[in-house]
């Protein structure tokens, strides 16, 4: 399994991608630029990886932002 970080927003939120064979779990996706969602982006393409869920720890709104 592979780890991934992107901190991002106002807040500084941490956003993690957590990958095993070609598939991505996105945990809090806290992206609210353009430019952070390019990112996370790119990284999936580049790696070769398909997102097939979101995990939300909780609520907060810098949590829950790029949903």
């Amino acid at each position: 399994m592979i780890l991934h970080s992107f901190t991002v927003n106002p807040f500084a939120e941490n956003t993690y991608v957590l990958s095993r064979s070609g598939k991505a779990l996105i945990v809090d996706p806290g992206f609210f630029y353009k430019a952070e969602i390019d990112r996370l982006v790119q990284y999936l393409d580049t790696a070769g990886l398909i997102p097939v869920a979101i995990l939300q720890t909780h609520a907060h709104i810098d949590h829950i932002i790029g949903i």
